[in-house]
């Protein structure tokens, strides 16, 4: 059983161990998910916001009526990848006459771009770019830095209400904390990205820990906006609270049960080995009685014993000896048993706690084989609730306990009393041996008997105090006990009243 008990236990660690890893591999793809979930959303977030911006700039254009017309160029180079987006912005153009109309085009007219316009990118072409909706993604990117080229050189861009979208658009994400916003122009010929000229910085926050992220403006990569945020390790712990609290509940749910089983398969292997102790004692008990009950009567049988009185009488009170004890092992046995029935009949009335003692007191003093000093103080009247079988049982219980454990001469005080609450206690004091405060706590558990080493001198089967405690608490009572090692033992009987 133990070899048994070692492998569940190696086994249930190496169960958790294995859930331990699991669940560490599961937070950290969910992390790893999270911080792309991030990466996308902020840098969508600063294309958003960008184009918020334009927008906002082509209305103030209309508010100021200014017309001109902007060649997007979609692709970063002058050749049959680009394509051409015309648009005119003029809030009065219908209104103004007929032959000034051309003249007010002209002079509001921006060349963004001298791409020829004889070489636009073909249709066919067109659609096999926009395969993927990366492609269709990068191609808005690029109509987006195209109207960058020509709007910026109408009307400056405005760093302060991007930064200002931009910091609504990610809160709105739930994406918290330190960040700034830069806006960086590199030398034309500098593919490098050296010697950066500085032209907007949102905030003066030192941030030791950033993510950053970068959206280019312009298609030759001349200009970009630079975020600095603080790093997503700090920004997203809302989100793993869930996961991680799912984890930790899970563990610990697995651990108690593990624990709970492991140490109930323990105390069922205790179980079963006081079971087997106690199996194997009361079948040497139950011989013995038995082996000198049938020596007596086959003396008086073959041996002519019965012609004489003396050796007659003193068989027959062997015989008679040895059924007592048999009915006495019996009686402990059948007494432990019916104490386990949910459904006995128990009759509860009135015990006279002074008749039911001094009835114990004088069979136990009849059999008694060593000086046996008894001390009743008990009031005449005292009664308790009880079934009085098992009430008696209780009593013969205690009182042969502390005969049991007593040394050469036996010294028991019992005591009887109604409290001021309506509760009856009943004291057991003896002079024995003791039982230490370790073994205390398991003094009432069934077949339990305290281990004296390799002496076997006091016989029993750890069923005695077992069946008292069940048999009170089925009263409605209590038992308790206060004992020192080497200086005897006081058992307190309580019953309600």
């Amino acid at each position: 059983m133990k070899t048994q008990l070692r492998y569940i236990f190696l086994a249930a660690i190496i169960a958790i161990l294995t859930i331990v890893g699991y669940q560490s591999y599961w937070l950290t793809d969910i992390y790893r998910t999270l911080e792309a979930n991030l990466q996308r959303d902020t840098n969508e977030a600063m294309r958003a916001a960008d184009f918020d911006e334009i927008v906002r700039r082509v209305e103030m254009l209309k508010d100021e009526n200014i017309g001109g017309r902007l060649q997007v160029k979609v692709g970063p180079n002058e050749s049959r990848d680009s394509v051409e987006v015309n648009q005119n912005y003029d809030k009065n153009y219908t209104e103004k006459p007929e032959g000034k109309k051309q003249d007010v085009a002209q002079e509001q007219q921006v060349e963004q771009s001298e791409a020829p316009q004889d070489n636009p990118l073909r249709f066919d072409d067109f659609a096999n770019a926009l395969r993927t909706e990366q492609d269709v993604i990068n191609v808005g990117l690029q109509m987006q830095r195209g109207i960058h080229m020509g709007l910026d050189q109408l009307k400056p861009i405005d760093e302060k209400y991007y930064d200002e979208v931009l910091e609504r658009r990610l809160d709105s994400l739930g994406i918290m904390g330190k960040r700034k916003l830069l806006h960086v122009r590199y030398a034309a010929t500098d593919t490098l990205r050296s010697n950066p000229q500085l032209l907007f910085e949102s905030k003066d926050i030192n941030i030791s820990k950033v993510d950053t992220f970068r959206f280019v403006i312009d298609p030759e990569g001349t200009e970009e906006y630079i975020l600095l945020q603080e790093k997503s390790i700090f920004i997203w712990p809302s989100q793993l609270y869930s996961p991680i609290l799912l984890s930790v509940v899970t563990l610990l749910v697995l651990m108690i049960a593990i624990w709970y089983f492991i140490r109930m398969l323990r105390n069922l292997w205790t179980l079963d080995e006081m079971k087997t102790d106690f199996t194997n004692n009361i079948t040497h008990e139950l011989k013995t009685p038995i082996a000198v009950a049938y020596a007596a009567d086959d003396a008086l049988l073959n041996f002519d014993a019965s012609s004489d009185p003396t050796r007659l009488k003193k068989y027959l009170t062997v015989i008679q000896e040895q059924l007592a004890t048999l009915s006495e092992l019996v009686e402990q046995i059948l007494s432990a048993s019916m104490e386990r029935r949910k459904n006995m009949s128990l009759e509860i009335d009135d015990q006279n706690v002074s008749e039911v003692v001094e009835r114990v007191v004088a069979n136990q003093r009849f059999k008694c084989t060593k000086p046996f000093n008894v001390s009743v103080d008990i009031p005449s009247s005292l009664t308790v609730k009880a079934d009085h079988l098992h009430f008696k049982n209780i009593i013969n219980n205690l009182v042969d306990n502390a005969i049991k454990y007593s040394g050469d001469s036996v010294t028991l005080d019992i005591k009887a009393q109604a409290t001021a609450d309506g509760h009856v206690e009943i004291s057991f004091k003896d002079n024995g041996i003791g039982i230490s405060s370790e073994q205390q706590r398991f003094i009432f558990d069934r077949f339990y008997r305290v281990p004296h080493g390799n002496l076997h001198d006091v016989k029993g089967y750890g069923l005695g105090l077992y069946y008292v405690k069940n048999m009170m608490q089925k009263f409605g009572g209590s038992v308790s006990l206060k004992s020192e090692l080497g200086k005897g033992s006081k058992f307190k009987l309580i019953f309600n009243g």
